[in-house]
């Protein structure tokens, strides 16, 4: 009648069936955490030494820059989640959200849509 170590419900394994990113994350996050932190840094080097020559404004400049930006938001949302499961003891429950935490994240979401889009046109149209 007692309960079975065995027994899959309260096994400690990480195994694929449970989710592809908890099971990658727990083989492979810091390996992973480490690597795109590193490509984001050395992109964002390589940008400020194009910047000191002159070629910050050129199209490799901001191709580079953006590759810095899009590599830096890789690494931190692979440290976040490797943080999440981390804290949780790799746990698979996902957080719920109230009405008011929704609200708030859709307001900031639409507030960073907006100001990415007024300024970056603006930015455009002063290059162009």
């Amino acid at each position: 009648m007692g309960l079975d170590p065995e027994d899959d419900a309260f096994s400690d394994e990480i195994k694929r069936e449970d989710g592809l990113e908890r099971y990658w994350l727990f083989y492979n996050g810091e390996w992973a955490e480490t690597v795109f932190g590193l490509l984001a840094a050395a992109t964002a080097i390589l940008w400020c030494f194009l910047y000191v020559l002159g070629y910050g404004e050129t199209l490799a400049g901001y191709v580079i820059g953006g590759l810095a930006f899009f590599r830096f938001v890789g690494w931190y949302f692979v440290f976040k989640s490797l943080q999440r499961y981390e804290s949780s003891g790799w746990q698979i429950g996902r957080k719920k959200y109230t009405n008011a935490e929704k609200w708030k994240i859709a307001v900031a979401a639409g507030l960073w849509i907006f100001i990415l889009l007024f300024f970056g046109t603006a930015l455009l149209r002063h290059r162009r």
